[in-house]
């Protein structure tokens, strides 16, 4: 499959790191870097997740009934890891 030109192509990583820098030292949802990015919810999760495990994020501790928190912990610049 090829590669969609530049103009057409879908937000990823970059531009949720982008976000997550953007609204830091706030924390923040999957939701709310899903529309600061423009990027897919699930896309968005899934770096959320893979960057927590590496240590980039932390989980913030929320009620059963709220969505999933994260906050900054480790801002490396404006090149995503």
């Amino acid at each position: 499959m090829a590669r969609a030109p530049i103009d057409q192509a879908r937000p990823g990583r970059d531009e949720i790191w982008t976000a997550i820098r953007r609204l830091s030292p706030a924390t923040f949802t999957a939701a709310r870097l899903a529309d600061e990015s423009r990027a897919n919810n699930r896309t968005v999760r899934s770096f959320c997740q893979a960057l927590t495990a590496a240590g980039y994020l932390r989980q913030v501790p929320v009620e059963d009934s709220q969505p999933t928190t994260w906050a900054l912990v480790r801002d490396i610049g404006v090149e995503a890891p």
